[in-house]
């Protein structure tokens, strides 16, 4: 969240979010299961972005 609200690159902050987006579908993949994760995978950049707007407190 420090960085979205500094000025780094957006690359960075996708970087980041992906490595986060990792770990998350490795500790909650059977609970959640494959399915969910593979038709979200095309859309990583997306929740990251949106991520992004609620973190500096704007709406979708």
């Amino acid at each position: 969240m420090s960085k979205i609200k500094s000025h780094v690159s957006e690359d960075e902050i996708y970087n980041d979010f992906a490595i986060i987006y990792r770990r998350y579908k490795a500790l909650h993949r059977q609970t959640i299961g494959d399915y969910f994760f593979k038709e979200i995978e095309d859309l990583v950049e997306k929740l990251c972005d949106d991520f992004e707007r609620t973190v500096e407190g704007t709406h979708l």
